[in-house]
C-alpha cells in the first residue's frame, strides 16, 4: 500500500467512511506500522481541533501553492501536508488564513468555493432531537435505511428514501427531516431545492442552516446572496467564522 493510500485510508476512516473491513485494516496497520500509528494520530489531532471543511480548504490551498511553485513540490509537501504542521492545532488557523492572504486576490467562482468548503455532516448529527425521540417501528426501520444509505455515501437513493418517508409518516417532516433533505439535496447537486428545504427549518439549526444556505448560494452562483450571509457568518464566536473569512476574500467586491 502506497502511502497516499494509507492517507486515503486515514482520511475515510476519520470520516466513518469505511466498511467493518476496512476498519479492521486501519486496526491491524495501527498495531504492525509505527508510521502509519504516528500519521492517524497526526491527522485525528488535526481533524479534532479543525474539522473536515477547514481541513478540506487547507489541502485545497497546499494544492494551489504547488501548482504555482511546481518546482517546490517534494518542500512543500514535506513542510505542509504531514502531521507535523496538521498536529499543531492552533498554528493550523493562522496558516490557513495565511495561505488565502499569500494568494492572488483573484475571485473564485462560487461553484469551485463550494466544491472546497461542502462536506456532508456526520451521520451521528443527521437524525437528532425530535426525529430521533419520535421513531417507533417503521418509521424507525425508514430511518435506520436512509442511515445506512446516507453512511455509504449513496446520496440519490437516501433522497429518494427520505422523500417516501415524508409521505408516509407526515410527523416525520421536523426540522431534522428538512435539514437532511436540504443536505441531501446539496450531495445530488440540487442547490434550488436545498434552499427550499431549509427554507422549512423552524427550529434549531441556527448556524448550520446559514452556513449551508450561503454554500447552496456558492454553488448558484448567487453570490451577493451568498456574500451576505457569509458576512453575518464571520464573527469570533461563529463556528463558520474563519471559513467565512476565507470565502468572503474571494469573492468579487
Amino acid at each position: 500500500m502506497s502511502e497516499e493510500e494509507k492517507s486515503n485510508l486515514i482520511e475515510a476512516y476519520l470520516s466513518g467512511k469505511l466498511s467493518k473491513e476496512e476498519i479492521l485494516l486501519v486496526q491491524q496497520l495501527q498495531q504492525k506500522d509505527p508510521q502509519f500509528r504516528a500519521e492517524l494520530k497526526d491527522q485525528q489531532l488535526a481533524w479534532e481541533a479543525l474539522g473536515p471543511s477547514r481541513l478540506n480548504a487547507f489541502r485545497t490551498l497546499v494544492g494551489e501553492v504547488i501548482a504555482e511553485h511546481p518546482r517546490e513540490e517534494k518542500y512543500i509537501r514535506k513542510k505542509l501536508v504531514p502531521g507535523r504542521v496538521l498536529a499543531i492545532a492552533a498554528g493550523i488557523a493562522g496558516l490557513l488564513l495565511a495561505l488565502w492572504w499569500l494568494l492572488p486576490s483573484t475571485s473564485t467562482s462560487g461553484q469551485q468555493l463550494f466544491a472546497t468548503y461542502f462536506t456532508p455532516p456526520p451521520t451521528s448529527t443527521v437524525f437528532r432531537g425530535e426525529m430521533e425521540s419520535s421513531a417507533t417501528g417503521a418509521l424507525e426501520d425508514a430511518q435506520n435505511r436512509i442511515d445506512s444509505l446516507y453512511r455509504s455515501q449513496n446520496y440519490s437513493q437516501a433522497l429518494d428514501q427520505l422523500s417516501v418517508l415524508g409521505q408516509q409518516f407526515p410527523e416525520s417532516r421536523s426540522s431534522d427531516y428538512f435539514f437532511l433533505k436540504g443536505i441531501l439535496y446539496l450531495c445530488n447537486d440540487q442547490a434550488a431545492s436545498a434552499l427550499m428545504a431549509f427554507e422549512q427549518i423552524s427550529v434549531g439549526f441556527p448556524t448550520e442552516k446559514k452556513w449551508y444556505t450561503g454554500l447552496a448560494l456558492l454553488k448558484l452562483d448567487s453570490l451577493p446572496q451568498a456574500k451576505a450571509v457569509f458576512v453575518e457568518l464571520n464573527q469570533k464566536d461563529s463556528p463558520y467564522g474563519e471559513e467565512s473569512q476565507a470565502i468572503l476574500k474571494l469573492l468579487p467586491e
